[in-house]
């Protein structure tokens, strides 16, 4: 992928007062670039030849990037979670002595959806934004355009280990905030004398009642959900030069991040009704 911007395609934006054309952020075309892109750095993540030693240090970076520096938010929101819900969730089991059915219910929605869904709006408030911020200010100066000259692809360079860094990165937070949650509960339960089951039957009861097809549905959604986010904002910041020069890099990363948003969401629902 070269800054070169892409062809605008549909019916032309229209004509504001000073004579020159209007963007339209919010039109649909930005769903086919991102099917595009994602196809492309498909491929290029299973060809050996993309991972040469430029790409293999900048897929180590952004690795540090969206995994390392994220781990203190993820474990203070799997902390959360753990005391506010699946602690609550012991607590009545225990004052009203239901069967754990509801414990199991609970625990399902958290492994399919609560932690995949969390994790990934905390890629997009860092990780995200920092692709759209970096490519961005790449491509206004100019860097993208002298990389292409000199025969170097910014598309494998660039786009293809982000995204796939971003891919790991929130398959494996996500795999530790399912870890802290429900330890956090278990601590918590011992620590206020709320079940009188040994520790190690709470635990294996969370385990066993995800089931095997819920801890299936764990990569498939999260390694979906950190693609999605990491193409479309490498999209964004390499198809939107208009938006940051009239109104500044805040509306390019609000359009990255509400574009990534909706992606998740979609992504969390078709995940859902095909995986029952």
């Amino acid at each position: 992928m070269t800054d070169t911007p892409a062809p605008v395609t549909g019916t032309p934006p229209a004509a504001d007062e000073s004579g020159g054309r209007t963007d339209r952020p919010w039109r649909f075309e930005w769903v086919i670039d991102t099917a595009a892109v994602g196809a492309a750095v498909l491929g290029h993540m299973v060809r050996p030849s993309t991972w040469r030693r430029p790409a293999r240090r900048e897929f180590v970076r952004f690795m540090g990037v969206a995994g390392a520096d994220c781990v203190s938010s993820v474990a203070l929101a799997a902390i959360l979670t753990g005391f506010g819900l699946l602690f609550q969730v012991l607590w009545w089991l225990e004052q009203l002595g239901q069967s754990t059915q509801l414990s199991a219910i609970i625990l399902r929605i958290l492994v399919r959806e609560i932690a995949p869904f969390t994790v990934g709006v905390l890629a997009i408030g860092h990780s995200g934004l920092i692709i759209l911020s970096e490519l961005s200010r790449m491509r206004a100066d100019g860097r993208m355009r002298a990389l292409d000259a000199q025969g170097v692809d910014p598309f494998v360079l660039f786009v293809v280990p982000r995204v796939a860094a971003l891919s790991v990165s929130v398959f494996c937070l996500t795999m530790l905030f399912v870890a802290i949650a429900p330890v956090v509960a278990l601590l918590a339960a011992m620590t206020f004398h709320v079940s009188h089951q040994p520790p190690g039957t709470i635990l294996l009861g969370f385990l066993g009642t995800i089931g095997a097809q819920g801890y299936a549905v764990l990569p498939l959604n999260s390694l979906s959900m950190g693609f999605a986010i990491g193409t479309v904002c490498c999209v964004t910041a390499m198809t939107g030069p208009d938006l940051r020069s009239r109104r500044g890099d805040g509306a390019l990363l609000a359009v990255g991040f509400f574009r990534a948003l909706l992606l998740i969401f979609l992504i969390s629902g078709v995940v859902s009704l095909v995986v029952q």
